[in-house]
């Protein structure tokens, strides 16, 4: 890069998998973790972070939810956590 700056070119993310936009934000499946980021990519943040394969994501309506299938348990299986993070959709 010229100018001796420190800009750093966005990389593509590959293999994303179900994406689901809703609400201004978009929820997606990466190497087996569920990710949300703004609906043009920005600020992504993994809300999953273990060995279980979580897939299929979908906001809630209101956007404040997603729920998303999870072997966690052995079966696979519905589960719902806040669009922030955390462990409870309350």
């Amino acid at each position: 890069m010229r100018g001796g700056g420190d800009a750093r070119e966005a990389r593509p993310i590959l293999f994303a998998r179900t994406p689901h936009v809703s609400q201004g934000k978009i929820v997606f499946s990466y190497h087996g973790d569920i990710w949300i980021a703004g609906a043009d990519g920005a600020n992504p943040l993994r809300l999953t972070a273990n060995l279980a394969r979580n897939t299929f994501p979908r906001l809630s309506p209101d956007g404040t939810r997603v729920a998303f299938t999870s072997n966690r348990m052995g079966n696979d299986d519905v589960w719902v956590m806040p669009a922030t993070g955390g462990n409870r959709a309350n």
